[in-house]
């Protein structure tokens, strides 16, 4: 048997199953992307600032994704074990940043009603990122 076309048909079965996963995994994303800006409007008395200062710290965070995430998939190749890690570290990391944008206030000492100043936003924003 020809392995060239054994390999041919295995990566063809293979490419359907990694497009529903990472289809699955941009859907929570752009869920989870949402519900972290609105934490983050809600911690921050949501003003054009504190919008400005988290979109900032939220495309850096692609740029510097991207640059990571196209070397990682270069060395690592486009397997389900990849991107199924992919998967479950991004649904991690979106909890965790929920759980520390919620809970940011009690880390950062802030009193009850005491609003953040700027570098508490931008240090929320870039440890949320």
């Amino acid at each position: 048997m020809n392995t060239a076309a054994t390999s041919a048909r295995q990566a063809g079965r293979r490419w359907p199953v990694l497009a529903v996963l990472l289809f699955g995994a941009g859907c929570f994303a752009t869920g989870a992307q949402v519900y972290l800006v609105r934490e983050m409007l809600v911690l921050f008395a949501g003003n054009e600032l504190c919008l400005g200062i988290i979109y900032t710290f939220w495309f850096a965070g692609i740029v510097w994704g991207a640059a990571l995430g196209g070397r990682l998939a270069r060395r690592l190749g486009a397997s389900k074990p990849a991107a199924s890690s992919a998967a479950v570290a991004l649904v991690l990391a979106c909890l965790g940043a929920v759980l520390l944008v919620r809970n940011w206030r009690a880390l950062a000492g802030l009193a009850a009603g005491e609003l953040p100043g700027l570098g508490e936003l931008s240090l929320a924003a870039l440890v949320a990122v």
